[in-house]
């Protein structure tokens, strides 16, 4: 199956793609879930040192890990088949959805043609993951909402607006830069 990568690394033709999501970002994700199943008190205590503060460093991607940890939860709870995006290859269907998220979420990176082999890539909406959330609202009732989506996502009940896949690492090659 061919498919489309969009990253900040460069990466030689056969290269075999892994899961860079970022240790940043997946242990982030994780403390905050211990927190989370610990307790409130566990969650607001956590501290902004070590990879919290790296991640505060990037430019506040709590929100990112917030939406990451809602996301795994449901996925862990209700679709524990489901490939984690944590632990996953993000890859595009199209050129044009590529040169989209590059030019939105990652200008400057490269975009690689690739070819995924193996099991098909789970495909789902990534418009329903980056939809954020309302700071005007109580947290409470976007959590609820965000939950709402991630089941949504891991359902793959709607026709995706801007289509996903999430492949095994090591189930894509890079062909070529594009």
């Amino acid at each position: 199956m061919q498919a489309y990568h969009v990253s900040a690394h460069p990466l030689a033709a056969q290269t075999c793609l892994e899961a860079r999501w970022g240790p940043t970002i997946s242990q982030v994700v994780r403390m905050m879930r211990a927190a989370r199943l610990a307790g409130s008190q566990a969650l607001a205590a956590l501290p902004y040192s070590g990879e919290m503060a790296r991640l505060r460093g990037r430019g506040g991607d709590e929100l990112t890990a917030l939406i990451e940890l809602v996301f795994e939860e449901v996925r862990q709870q209700y679709y524990p088949k489901r490939i984690s995006r944590l632990d996953s290859v993000f890859l595009m269907r199209s050129h044009q959805d590529a040169v989209w998220f590059h030019d939105n979420y990652r200008p400057g990176a490269h975009i690689y043609e690739c070819h995924v082999s193996g099991s098909s890539p789970f495909v789902a909406d990534f418009g329903v993951v980056t939809k954020g959330i309302d700071s005007e609202q109580a947290i409470g009732a976007e959590i609820a909402a965000m939950e709402q989506r991630a089941h949504n996502y891991w359902t793959a009940s709607t026709s995706p607006i801007r289509p996903e896949l999430l492949a095994l690492a090591n189930s894509a090659y890079v062909v070529k830069d594009v």
